[in-house]
């Protein structure tokens, strides 16, 4: 970007062609509203004088000899302006516009700051334009002379003519002075009449007055004394109604309240069925857990027992048989019926271990059960003291397990 262009865009980009553009519109919606006082519409058309001309002040500068300072402080003037007319908009006041006109009066001490070029061709057109003013001065004026000499000709001839008319003026004026004086005796003789009757009409339009306003006041004690008793039958009825729904209502709470007193105690009760069940759930399901445990040790021991027997079988049989007896091959039909007869035993064990787990389960879980009809008999407090007790046995005590 070249340097002039700068110096020129610097100019372009301050603020105060926005306010200038801003302004104008609202002038032009100020001015259209109807009923304005004279001194608004007189201080609204001076702001837009103001703001054209300096709209040419500033579009006829050069940019390149202008200062931004300067510009900025115009900017700032019509954006005040722009705050006092907005606001005129909707209120009307006049204060606003006064004070958009103080703002205007300092726009146009900030303009004489604005350099305007001057060229010598300015002021040869100045030179020129006083030279054709002096031609124009000097032609009027032998014009003029030439004109005072036949109005000096026709003021002495009308000179004559107004003589006459003084003559005929005096003539008119002694005419009209002998009229006024017979008008003025008719006057005189009427006016006894229009003040007798002016005194008449008057007296008849106050007999009137007082006849309307003792009928108006008439009307106004009937009307008070209507109201007041119509305030008195409403509040009375006010008051019966008011009885009646208060008496409606507390019976409609109390069946409320009834019912929900029933409905409480199935939710107790059903609270309680659900609790039991919540309780004795965890024990139902460790007896069933355990119970399936035992059959899986029992089938074991059983498959293990059979096993047995069938071992200590095959090693009898050949020695019955054959009555042939070596000691390695007992020793190894033994060793295989050992090997049964100890998983058979073991399965045994287990199994006796889960059975005991699955009875204390069982036994829990009935006992939990039966608790809720038990502390149904007893007081609160009594319920409460057992159900501490049962818990800190229960939940703190050391369930049997298989180890």
């Amino acid at each position: 970007m070249s340097a002039v262009s700068v110096w020129t865009d610097r100019i372009k980009q301050l603020d105060v062609w926005k306010r200038l553009e801003e302004l104008g519109p609202l002038l032009d919606q100020a001015m259209a509203l109807t009923e304005l006082a004279p001194a608004s519409l007189d201080g609204l058309a001076r702001l837009k004088a103001v703001l054209e001309f300096t709209g040419r002040r500033l579009a006829g500068a050069d940019f390149q000899l202008l200062e931004p300072e300067e510009l900025n402080k115009i900017s700032g003037s019509l954006q005040g302006a722009i705050n006092d007319v907005t606001p005129f908009l909707t209120d009307q006041d006049e204060s606003h516009i006064t004070g958009a006109n103080v703002h205007a009066d300092m726009i146009l001490q900030h303009l004489t700051h604005v350099s305007i070029p001057t060229t010598t061709e300015d002021f040869e057109a100045v030179k020129k334009a006083a030279n054709d003013y002096r031609s124009s001065l000097e032609s009027n004026l032998r014009a003029v002379r030439e004109s005072e000499k036949q109005l000096t000709m026709e003021i002495e001839s009308l000179r004559g003519e107004t003589a006459d008319l003084a003559t005929m003026i005096a003539a008119e004026k002694d005419g009209l002075s002998k009229i006024m004086t017979e008008q003025q005796g008719q006057f005189s003789a009427n006016e006894g009449a229009r003040a007798k009757e002016h005194t008449e009409s008057e007296k008849d339009r106050q007999d009137r007055f007082n006849e309307l306003t003792g009928a108006y006041k008439n009307a106004l004690a009937e009307s008070a004394t209507q109201l007041e008793t119509d305030r008195t039958a409403a509040g009375k009825d006010r008051a019966e109604l008011l009885e009646e729904i208060d008496e409606d209502y507390r019976v409609k709470a109390e069946e409320i309240l009834k019912v929900i007193n029933e409905k409480k105690v199935e939710v107790d009760v059903l609270l309680g069925v659900i609790g039991n069940r919540g309780v004795t759930a965890g024990y139902q399901q460790a007896a069933d857990r355990a119970n399936r445990i035992v059959w899986f040790w029992q089938v074991i021991t059983l498959l293990f027992m059979i096993g047995f027997v069938t071992a200590a079988c095959v090693i009898l049989l050949p020695v019955i048989k054959t009555g042939v007896f070596t000691w390695p091959a007992f020793a190894g039909r033994v060793f295989v019926a050992i090997t049964f007869g100890i998983i058979a035993a073991y399965g045994g064990a287990e199994a006796a271990k889960y059975q005991s787990v699955e009875r204390n389960n069982r036994k829990l879980a009935l006992e939990l059960a039966a608790i809720g009809p038990y502390l149904a008999s007893l007081p609160q407090a009594e319920q409460d003291t057992f159900k501490i007790k049962l818990g800190e046995k229960a939940f703190g005590g050391v369930i049997d397990s298989p180890s």
